[in-house]
């Protein structure tokens, strides 16, 4: 039903890990292939701890996550005081990735809804440090690749677009107001022929 529907974002995913690479690499890579750089460091608790208290993650769903946020000014800001430790703040970023998305599935899912996995797409279900700390984190619930679903990734959006396009042919309302926010459902999107 989807009046029971939740989407929000649980907070950075890679944006600032991939910001803070970014730095670190002076720009000769733009995210963390294979969790290999994330991996070399080690967590630094006190930061972990501070930015798991960032506002956004206080605030209820429906919630979106910008790059105000957790982007540019954020990583500039944490790689000013931590450049020194270059490998413990991605590492660091990586966690705070994996706590946040943890925190929120405890917080705002699991409570409503029993789950049979998690599926992740994106960089992220690339990257071994960031799976297998989800896994730990969201254990007993299995954290899998979207890939497992039999929909190449790379299909995702395309799929979803095209199901949007179809509903609004049909004139079937295609938003889900318990999860964007909106006041009432509506038909997304207009057909124009040229």
């Amino acid at each position: 039903r989807l009046e029971h529907t939740l989407a929000f974002d649980t907070g950075p995913g890679n944006m600032l890990l991939d910001a803070l690479v970014r730095r670190h690499t002076n720009g000769e890579r733009g995210y963390d292939r294979g969790g290999k750089l994330a991996a070399r460091g080690r967590v630094l608790p006190e930061l972990l701890s501070t930015l798991m208290g960032h506002p956004f993650l206080r605030e209820r769903p429906p919630r979106s996550a910008g790059r105000e946020n957790f982007g540019e000014p954020l990583a500039e800001k944490l790689w000013q005081r931590h450049r020194a430790r270059p490998l413990d703040l991605l590492a660091t970023a990586a966690a705070f990735t994996v706590e946040s998305i943890a925190a929120s599935y405890r917080a705002h899912v699991l409570p409503r809804h029993p789950l049979e996995a998690v599926y992740v797409s994106g960089g992220g279900s690339r990257n071994p440090v960031l799976m297998e700390g989800l896994a730990r984190a969201l254990a007993p619930v299995p954290v899998r690749p979207f890939t497992g679903l039999g929909l190449p990734e790379a299909a995702k959006e395309a799929a979803c677009f095209a199901l949007l396009g179809h509903e609004c042919v049909m004139g079937t309302p295609n938003n889900v107001p318990a999860a964007t926010g909106a006041t009432r459902p509506v038909v997304l999107g207009r057909i124009c022929l040229g």
